[in-house]
């Protein structure tokens, strides 16, 4: 029998001789006996009910700078426009880091906390690299923010240089907070 033949027989989105179901999501479920043992529903995150109005004062700090200045410029224009907007943040929020069961105060620092659960990463540089995105997502990880953006004034629009994160949850610790 060729593999052609033999995928025929199965049912669509189906293969019961296998360890595991693939349906039409493309994920691997476990089976046992040709059944699902435990199907969870995915955790669907949510983005920050602010993130649009801090996206709009990033953009406007942009229309009025352009590219070119230093990330500490934009982070402090950037602060002056969501305090116009009378919307709550905080400016260099310490991230604990726990290592091995103690919490380590390593100097890392969130840009601006916005809202409780808003984490905004400021950059002046010409492109973002993955190590950029590395440090977002594991300040988002570590303070369990229910968004991240990475703001990148360095580009030409603000546009080409803004990303979004999701992460678990709203639930940043007291110790940044």
């Amino acid at each position: 029998m060729t593999l052609g033949q033999a995928e025929g027989n199965r049912r669509p989105g189906r293969d019961t001789e296998s360890s595991s179901e693939s349906f039409n999501t493309g994920l691997a479920i476990p089976t046992q006996v040709g059944l699902p043992i435990a199907v969870q529903q995915p955790v669907v995150a949510t983005r920050h009910p602010t993130t649009s109005v801090v996206i709009a004062a990033a953009i406007q700090v942009h229309r009025v700078l352009g590219p070119g200045l230093l990330e500490s410029v934009y982070q402090s224009c950037l602060a002056y426009e969501l305090t116009q907007r009378k919307i709550p943040f905080r400016r260099e929020v310490p991230i604990p880091v726990r290592y091995m069961g103690t919490q380590l105060d390593c100097g890392y620092r969130a840009d601006l906390l916005v809202d409780g659960d808003l984490l905004v990463e400021v950059k002046s540089v010409e492109t973002l690299l993955p190590i950029h995105t590395a440090q977002v997502l594991t300040h988002l990880r570590l303070t369990g923010a229910r968004q991240a953006l990475l703001i990148n004034f360095g580009q030409l629009t603000l546009m080409a240089g803004l990303k979004s994160f999701l992460g678990d949850g709203n639930n940043v610790p007291n110790a940044v907070q």
